[in-house]
């Protein structure tokens, strides 16, 4: 249902209809941004029904200026590069906590609205795979996670848990 009404979107492209590309950014520690990009206005959106955070809710998405390609395929998955440009400066306390924090976990949403549409009509959850943050240019590459590969290790030593010295 959703996917042949983008295809039909792009294939006949009405001049009223407008594409809306949504990113939402959430760790459980730093909590969650959500943009509209390619905007000057803040848009409110319906989330899926299905969606891990405010699902079935009306919740706004902060306009700004870059813009986000559609995911490519990767041999790994679906695949993401976002440069936030001049957004970059805004974002980089929020993405400077993610990255500090043990384990690094950055969930990333993709999601396109049509108007005349309450629903979103593609929706792509990704995880954050590479962050790099320099003065005022922040990108983000996410990828699809193989959730039975993750790697949730914690490496155990004497300074951390004291407990594992031998007594000599």
């Amino acid at each position: 249902m959703a996917e042949s009404t983008l295809k039909a979107f792009y294939r006949t492209k009405a001049l009223d209809q407008v594409k809306y590309t949504t990113l939402e950014f959430h760790n459980p520690n730093a909590g969650t941004r959500r943009f509209v990009t390619e905007q000057v206005e803040d848009k409110d959106f319906l989330i899926e029904s299905g969606a891990p955070l405010n699902a079935g809710e009306v919740v706004t998405f902060q306009a700004v200026a870059f813009s986000a390609p559609e995911p490519e395929q990767s041999e790994n998955g679906a695949m993401l590069n976002i440069d936030m440009g001049a957004i970059g400066f805004e974002a980089k306390p929020y993405l400077e906590a993610v990255m500090t924090q043990w384990p690094q976990r950055l969930d990333v949403r993709y999601r396109q609205y049509l108007s005349g549409y309450s629903q979103p009509q593609l929706v792509v959850y990704l995880e954050g795979a590479e962050v790099t943050i320099n003065d005022s240019v922040v990108s983000i590459q996410a990828e699809q996670v193989n959730q039975a590969a993750r790697n949730i290790a914690v490496l155990y030593d004497t300074e951390t848990y004291p407990g594992l010295r031998r007594n000599a």
